[in-house]
C-alpha cells in the first residue's frame, strides 16, 4: 500500500474504492506493530480487520470496522450509534479486546458519547485518520497476514 500518495494528495482518499480503504487503514494499524489479516470480502464477518499485538501481558486482539464513503456517497452524513452498537456486540460475542471504527466521514454525537462510556471501543473518524495518514511514518518491519 502507499501511503505516500495520500499524505501528497489526502483528498484522495475519497477517490479510493472500498478494497483499496481497508488496505490504507490495514497498512495504517500494521504499521503500529500489530499483526494484520483483512476478512474475504466475499463474507460479512461484521468486522473487516482483524489485529492482534502481543506485548509483556500478553496479546491484545482488536476488531476493525471499515466504513469508507466516497465523493457524494453519504460522506456528509455522521455515522450513527446503530454501527457502534453491533460492533460492541461482535467485539463481544468474539470475546476480543476491543472494537474500532474507521470512517471517511464523521460519527453522530450519540455515537460519539456510546463510545465514550465503553473503555473497549474506539471511534477514527475522517479527520483524524487525515492526521494518521499525514504522520505516518513507516517502519522497517512490518508483518503482512492476509486472508485470500
Amino acid at each position: 500500500m502507499d501511503i505516500q500518495k495520500f499524505k501528497d494528495n489526502i483528498e484522495l482518499i475519497y477517490e479510493t474504492g472500498l478494497v483499496e480503504f481497508e488496505e490504507l487503514v490495514a497498512e495504517l494499524v500494521r504499521n503500529s506493530v500489530w499483526n494484520v489479516s483483512l476478512t474475504t470480502q466475499m463474507i460479512d464477518r461484521r468486522y473487516d480487520i482483524f489485529a492482534t499485538k502481543t506485548d509483556n501481558i500478553g496479546e491484545i486482539t482488536s476488531i476493525i470496522e471499515v466504513k469508507h464513503y466516497g465523493r457524494g456517497k453519504g460522506r456528509g452524513r455522521g455515522r450513527g450509534i446503530q454501527i457502534v452498537r453491533e460492533l460492541y456486540n461482535v467485539k463481544y460475542l468474539l470475546g476480543v479486546s476491543q472494537g474500532i471504527i474507521v470512517t471517511s466521514s464523521t460519527f453522530t454525537k450519540e455515537a460519539k458519547d456510546f463510545a465514550n462510556s465503553r473503555y473497549d471501543i474506539s471511534l477514527i473518524d475522517i479527520e483524524t485518520l487525515k492526521k494518521l495518514i499525514i504522520d505516518y511514518k513507516p517502519k522497517k518491519e512490518t508483518h503482512h497476514f492476509f486472508n485470500q
